[in-house]
């Protein structure tokens, strides 16, 4: 297992650890691991969103480093530094969901976080909460909690909208054309550069948009553009066959804003109304992505506020 880079301009000091892992299939995974002083209260895996990077996380898992937990994150194939298939460019693609699980089970048995010591938790944002739910259900993820962050167990569309785009994707795919980018994407480029501040669903505070931009615009190599059919199609799937997973049982918050609008809120709240192990924190004034959020404005300081009970209920000092 070789060092892998960090790209240190946009996100400051490298972590502990930045490897490559190879997943089951032979895919090259960037994964990197965060470290407190002394012995961690616990070892928290980071599974991110479908476009994102480690170096994006790098503020939230200092801060969580700080407070005496170890962080072990990746890039999901297909982003970030991760190998990508050379075939679609810079668009998000899989063919299966089961692709995803390869690299969980990868950063699972990552050697340099398994040694630690403590109870073990997750963060899974977004498409991350979707495999992180496909893990539970299967039995190979066993955390002893989990804070989801607007988990992707639906998305934000009518029903008439999606049943048409399942279609549409799902024929594609048939057809040999599931590398193409699923239309009205905005395939060209990268979402945070293609949109204006002020309309877009990820963030609230404009300095957190900035931010991003300006990381994208400075390392464009870590970017994805828009997904393609395949994914849209896979997506779907996954999502109308997680709707039928019975309740977990594992103690879980789940991180929502109140202006979300990329992933199904509905969704959220069924599950977890049908799960009492689940709770939702509602995160006033947040997007589609509070934990980018500044900790000094109000839905920073809501997800701050979540994540310290989260920490003293399931990783006490």
């Amino acid at each position: 297992m070789s060092a892998a880079s960090w790209v240190a301009e946009i996100a400051g000091p490298a972590p502990a650890r930045v490897s490559w892992l190879a997943a089951a299939d032979g895919v090259r995974l960037r994964v990197a691991l965060w470290r407190p002083e002394g012995a961690p209260r616990g070892v928290l895996h980071l599974l991110p969103g479908r476009t994102e990077y480690l170096e994006k996380y790098a503020p939230l898992a200092r801060r969580l480093a700080e407070a005496g937990l170890a962080v072990a994150g990746l890039d999901w194939r297909g982003q970030g530094l991760s190998d990508r298939d050379p075939r679609v460019g810079r668009l998000g693609h899989v063919e299966s969901f089961a692709d995803y699980a390869r690299d969980l089970d990868a950063l699972l048995g990552w050697p340099e976080a398994t040694a630690l010591p403590g109870p073990r938790l997750a963060l899974a944002h977004s498409m991350g909460g979707c495999i992180a739910l496909r893990g539970l259900v299967s039995g190979a993820f066993a955390p002893d909690a989990v804070l989801f962050s607007a988990p992707m167990w639906g998305l934000a569309q009518p029903a008439p909208v999606l049943a048409l785009a399942g279609l549409l994707a799902r024929t594609a795919r048939a057809l040999g054309l599931g590398r193409l980018a699923a239309p009205g994407q905005g395939g060209a480029a990268p979402y945070v550069l293609s949109t204006a501040p002020e309309r877009n669903v990820l963030v609230a505070d404009p300095r957190a948009f900035d931010r991003l931009r300006q990381e994208v615009s400075a390392r464009p190599d870590l970017a994805v553009h828009a997904p393609t059919l395949a994914w849209l199609a896979a997506a779907l799937e996954e999502t109308a066959s997680l709707r039928r997973a019975p309740a977990l049982g594992v103690p879980a918050t789940i991180l929502l804003g109140d202006d979300e609008a990329v992933v199904s809120a509905a969704a959220i709240r069924a599950r977890a109304a049908s799960d009492p192990a689940l709770e939702v924190a509602d995160i006033p004034g947040a997007r589609h992505e509070p934990l980018m959020e500044p900790p000094d404005g109000v839905p920073g300081a809501a997800v701050a506020a979540a994540l310290d009970r989260f920490l003293v209920r399931h990783a006490p000092v």
